[in-house]
């Protein structure tokens, strides 16, 4: 089933528009490679954020960033960030404050995060936790 609701995501993203994707991990790791594949885009990077400890959001901090984005050899203008749920929206506001041109893909968001996600295949209530089958 999450499978099939990350081709959808893919459908909602039109053909040439981004040069490279960024997975944020974990998350966003299985996602991205089914959008690299059905998009047909290569270049691939992670960005490693964590918030969240079990079931409790904490503090967001970086811990890994995206070198690819970075690089002076290595320079796309168009990334297309990845996750699998935007919950209240902080990861998302996190990542703009560095990169404020970046356009966001999640399977599915939450209501308060919503309006910060680009594409995105499902809408949830805000209370409903969501098991992927990656994350066990």
């Amino acid at each position: 089933m999450a499978n099939f609701a990350c081709k959808r995501l893919a459908q909602l993203i039109p053909l040439e528009k981004y040069d490279g994707i960024v997975a944020v991990t974990r998350g966003g790791l299985v996602p991205a490679a089914i959008l690299s594949s059905e998009l047909d885009i290569r270049m691939v990077e992670t960005i490693g954020v964590q918030s969240y400890r079990g079931t409790q959001q904490g503090k967001i901090e970086l811990v890994k960033p995206a070198y690819l984005l970075e690089s002076a050899r290595i320079q796309p203008q168009r990334w297309l960030f990845v996750e699998d749920l935007v919950d209240t929206g902080s990861t998302v506001k996190f990542l703009k404050q560095s990169y404020p041109h970046a356009d966001f893909a999640c399977v599915y968001v939450k209501p308060q995060g919503a309006d910060l996600v680009k594409y995105s295949v499902e809408q949830v209530e805000q209370e409903i936790w969501i098991d992927f089958p990656w994350e066990n």
